[in-house]
């Protein structure tokens, strides 16, 4: 090999990806972004393409998911609650699936009005479920329902420190209605409720909570309500956190994660995600945006549609679910707390997600976008329900030496041994043509460097599989990357990479 070339290697701290910044400006000494990471995960400086989903339960018809959570009370029988519209569209349905068999619709549980998201509050053992427009159903059995015309028609709402707190009444909606304390279904007429900022012509749209404080969103506005008293709420501070477009057009964006709240802003600019934090002296503050790296997938959201969104937390990362084509949510935007990375997938449809222990151990669901009637597990499959996952990774630009071209000569790579599979290579000397240049197998043929590197000789470790492509893409300025797998029941996990290249001489003038 001439001693001329020089490498450029892909060992730093990869964070995710990066759609606002440049592609040839994503590498810096102690961190890369990618230009995209499309269903794959960050993970111990791994690029791993994610698992998969398998159907639960049945497609009673095919509709739209218009809700979906858990029912899990203390020491009774767990369920997945759901709501579909009816097969003639004239009313939607709950359903119940006991982690066997197929969903059954629940007694008394048919005549819900069409088409309404529909959000499940547990509180004192019973799961409450509204849509903001018919009365208050509430199950404790999982498989019948009954009305509580008690509690206000609301949205949706919230159980926190023994108090039901209610919000999105029509006629009211910026009525934050709160229960008695312990007794979800006992509303005082008179001193029940609190009118929050009425002139702003603004709804309440969301409740979320972090250390003893409720926060109360509006579309551009948010407040914190704190003071609770023993036998009944005590109202001693309504404060406006911040006025300036913080506030959430989505009741399921909001994330609670222990001391941080994460959400949905807009306003008439770009949609972007935001956060209120807590401080180690315990203050709540603006954490401001979270997603300025993934600027260009923002503004790829629907408009219309960021009342759709629908978040949660796997304890780690966040997972929200958004629109960005069409009218349905067909995308889902992953946010790890740890690293402040963002990965992006294609391929999950969720209306709604949220965890559940059916299966024995927590993990994570999700009710269809689309119109087929499903509801899936997210689980250890390779596979979303059969159709392959499409995992690629577009890699920074590179450009070493800028105006002058280079003449690039190897890509190697690097990657955990799996069964027969391969890594297909693209390559765009433009960021926008990307052609196919080679492929790697990372079948692990028994030793860390195959023949491909040095010939017939094996040595090193049999969990590593490392390859070479003997043409990386030939004269150019710049130089970009793509590597792709989306085959069916493959799992892929690449460790590094390593591009050889040398300088091209000035013309003489």
């Amino acid at each position: 090999m001439s001693q001329k070339l020089k490498i450029i290697s892909e060992t730093s701290l990869i964070l995710g990806y990066n759609d606002r910044d440049k592609p040839e400006n994503l590498r810096h000494s102690d961190k890369v972004y990618m230009a995209d990471i499309k269903n794959g995960f960050v993970d111990e400086n791994k690029l791993i393409k994610r698992n998969g989903y398998s159907t639960i339960g049945n497609a009673a018809t095919s509709k739209i998911i218009l809700g979906q959570e858990r029912h899990e009370p203390s020491g009774g029988s767990k369920f997945i609650l759901r709501v579909r519209n009816d097969a003639t569209d004239t009313n939607s349905e709950i359903e119940g699936w006991s982690g066997s068999g197929n969903f059954a619709k629940l007694t008394n549980g048919d005549s819900q009005t069409a088409d309404l998201l529909h959000e499940f509050i547990m509180a004192e053992g019973a799961t409450y479920i509204f849509n903001g427009t018919d009365e208050v159903v509430k199950t404790t059995n999982g498989t019948s329902v009954s009305g509580v015309a008690a509690v206000p028609k609301g949205s949706s709402a919230k159980w926190w420190h023994n108090f039901f707190f209610v919000y999105g009444v029509t006629g009211n909606t910026s009525r934050l209605y709160f229960s008695d304390v312990n007794t979800p279904e006992t509303f005082d007429a008179v001193n029940g409720y609190i009118d929050i900022n009425t002139d702003d012509n603004e709804s309440i749209t969301a409740l979320g909570a972090v250390k003893d404080e409720l926060v109360i969103f509006k579309e551009t506005k948010a407040f914190l309500l704190t003071g609770y008293g023993v036998t009944d709420f005590a109202l001693t501070d309504l404060s406006d956190f911040a006025a300036g477009g913080i506030g959430t057009p989505s009741q399921r964006s909001v994330v609670e994660t222990g001391n941080d709240v994460y959400y949905l802003s807009f306003q008439g600019g770009t949609p972007h995600f935001r956060s209120i934090k807590r401080t180690s002296y315990g203050a709540l503050v603006d954490g401001g945006i979270i997603s300025d790296e993934i600027t260009g997938t923002m503004n790829r959201l629907v408009v219309g549609r960021l009342n759709q969104c629908s978040g949660v937390f796997d304890g780690r990362r966040i997972w929200w679910s958004v629109c960005t084509t069409g009218t349905t949510n067909n995308e889902v935007l992953i946010y790890d707390t740890i690293t402040k990375g963002w990965v992006r997938f294609t391929g999950i449809a969720a209306s709604v997600l949220h965890l559940s222990t059916i299966s024995g151990s927590i993990s994570m669901y999700f009710g269809s976008s689309t119109a087929n009637g499903k509801s899936y597990h997210l689980d250890t499959s390779i596979s979303d329900n059969g159709t392959a996952i499409d995992f690629l990774i577009d890699t920074p630009m590179y450009a070493p030496y800028p105006g002058r071209k280079c003449r690039w000569k190897y890509l190697y790579m690097t990657a955990d041994v799996e069964s027969d599979v391969d890594i297909s290579i693209l390559n765009s000397p433009d960021g926008f043509t990307f052609d196919e240049l080679g492929t790697m197998n990372l079948t692990g043929t028994g030793a860390a460097f195959g023949t491909a590197t040095f010939g017939t000789s094996k040595w090193g470790a049999t969990t590593i599989a490392r390859d070479r492509l003997d043409y990386a893409g030939g004269s150019a300025y710049f130089m970009q990357y793509r590597f792709r797998n989306n085959t069916a029941d493959e799992e892929v996990s690449i460790r590094e990479w390593e591009l050889f290249y040398s300088v091209k001489g000035l013309r003489a003038v």
